[in-house]
């Protein structure tokens, strides 16, 4: 005779729920991709500014016109010049910010605002 109280495994449903949250994640994923390399590559570019000698004694658009030439490199679109603050640091120097946001769509009106904010110190 046949026992239902062995039966093991998922029913269909289960099955295509879990295939589901699958899809949900990789979109997601795929969609928030994008802006994070993006803030990689700023922050790449930043830190190697910093680890520039002399760059404390350079004046404030020089350091600009830098970080602004590497993030065309690395064809970064959201940082605009407008999005980089340069304030004297506490022990000499600057502290060079980036303070932007990425704006997208995920999925039909459904979209997503990715904040970001990175300081260096300039020696």
């Amino acid at each position: 005779m046949y026992n239902s109280n062995k039966q093991s495994g998922i029913s269909a449903i289960v099955f295509l729920f879990i295939l589901a949250l699958i899809g949900v994640c990789t979109l997601v994923t795929l969609k928030l991709y994008p802006a994070y390399m993006e803030n990689f590559k700023v922050t790449y570019a930043m830190d190697s500014l910093s680890s520039q000698p002399g760059i404390a004694e350079k004046q404030r658009s020089e350091i600009i016109d830098m970080l602004i030439k590497r993030l065309d490199v690395d064809n970064v679109d959201h940082v605009k010049p407008a999005n980089i603050q340069i304030s004297p640091g506490d022990h000499g120097g600057y502290v060079l910010g980036v303070k932007y946001e990425i704006r997208g769509q995920l999925v039909s009106n459904l979209d997503f605002v990715v904040r970001f904010d990175k300081r260096v110190d300039l020696r």
